[in-house]
């Protein structure tokens, strides 16, 4: 060890020795500071992916060279993790469509477009593909079927011309980070088809995979997002739906039969009896008791109603003090100032007020048997049998007694003739 002096120019001093230590650390800090705030927003995006288990993602492309049908998205475009967009394209300063809508000749062909963005910060495969709809059954919700359905009717008419480097085998597309794709459709429909609407629908379903499974078991889940296709076959369309079964089921709880829950279900079958779609479908339905104020139940609004389709709409009620025969009425309104109405009679029993007097009824009839049968059997003298007293014949309640004569006896002094003792 070597000792300098206080004032030996050799000895360095606090600030030098502070300096060398610190002075590396500050010059890495401001490189790196300088290399993060040089980087490109799209790298920075791409980097915080990659920490999130995301493939790493190149950033936006200058120039939309590589395919005619990406576009770059502007700056601040992404939302999160995992976003997208899909739906109908719409042309710069036009509002958006929510749906697609074709008025069609048989055997003619028609184009649009859609357009798919993805609004993360890393590429995102989707899987692209038409596809029937329906309307569920309980609801009336509108439904896609899912990728491995075989499209038929109406779906099939669609054709995606998927092109571009983006576009791989089986429907599945690649879209670079904040990148947006716009992808042209055609719709051919058959000739010779019936006149009237009809429905299909477009899928992208995202099937990126965020990292690695660590196990052999996992679950993975898949977004999609559906575009509905309406077209309409030039020739006679009719609009008509009608209001089909209506009953009620028991709403559950307690000992609803016997009275224990007064709460119950009602439901309602409406049916498209026409050729056409019936859009944004208002259903109200009311109630009127035989005895009691009439009850309005909260309206319900069915998207689409497709030609030929079934639903039920239920809803809960609490059955009323005043029982009995209850009439149900249902109207139909939609947006194309269409108006139908129909309905039917529900029951609702006291059941425990029923079951109460049958039970009283079975009551009294049984004590009244019971008083019958005693009074009868106390008017009847029971029979005594047997020998009687001294070795004589007993006789019978139903046999009189024998009549015995006694021997007449002379009149003498002091007596009575013919006085029989």
């Amino acid at each position: 060890m070597v000792a300098f002096g206080r004032d030996d120019p050799r000895r360095p001093s606090a600030r030098r020795g502070a300096w060398r230590l610190l002075g590396p650390v500050v010059v890495s800090l401001l490189l790196v500071g300088g290399a993060a705030a040089g980087l490109p927003r799209s790298a920075a995006a791409a980097g915080r992916g990659a920490e999130a288990g995301a493939p790493s993602a190149p950033a936006p492309p200058a120039t939309t060279a590589a395919t005619s049908a990406s576009t770059p998205l502007a700056p601040g475009a992404a939302k999160g993790p995992v976003s997208f967009s899909f739906g109908p394209y719409a042309l710069p300063g036009t509002s958006p469509r929510p749906y697609f809508t074709f008025s069609m000749e048989p055997g003619l062909t028609v184009g649009d477009a859609l357009f798919l963005q993805n609004r993360s910060s890393f590429p995102q495969t989707f899987r692209l593909y038409a596809t029937n709809v329906f309307n569920k059954t309980n609801g009336g919700a509108f439904a896609f079927r899912g990728e491995s359905a075989t499209p038929t009717g109406p779906a099939s008419w669609i054709d995606l011309n998927l092109k571009g480097s983006v576009v791989q085998t089986g429907n599945i597309v690649v879209i670079p980070a904040d990148t947006a794709w716009r992808i042209p459709i055609s719709v051919t429909a058959p000739s010779g088809v019936a006149p009237g609407a009809y429905a299909a629908g477009i899928v992208a379903l995202d099937i990126t995979t965020i990292g690695t499974p660590s196990k052999a078991n996992y679950i993975r889940v898949h977004e999609g997002i559906g575009s509905r296709v309406f077209m309409t076959i030039i020739g006679k369309v009719t609009h008509s739906a009608a209001v089909g079964t209506v009953w009620t089921t028991p709403g559950g709880g307690g000992l609803w039969p016997l009275g224990g829950s007064r709460h119950a279900q009602l439901h309602v079958q409406v049916v498209n009896t026409g050729n056409s779609v019936i859009n944004q479908l208002t259903v109200a339905r009311s109630l009127s008791p035989l005895l009691g104020s009439t009850t309005h139940l909260p309206p319900v609004k069915l998207l689409a109603l497709l030609p030929g389709s079934k639903v039920i709409l239920s809803a809960p009620i609490t059955v009323t003090s005043a029982e009995g025969p209850t009439s149900v009425h249902v109207d139909l309104t939609s947006a194309s100032r269409f108006h139908a109405t129909g309905g039917g009679t529900v029951w609702f029993f006291p059941w425990a007020l029923l079951i109460v007097v049958v039970v009283v009824v079975v009551l009294v009839v049984l004590w009244l048997r019971r008083r019958h049968r005693r009074r009868h059997e106390g008017d009847r003298v029971p029979a005594t049998g047997g020998l009687a007293q001294g070795g004589g014949r007993a006789s019978s309640p139903t046999e009189p007694a024998a009549v015995r004569k006694l021997p007449k006896v002379p009149a003498g002094p002091g007596s009575v003739a013919n006085r029989q003792t």
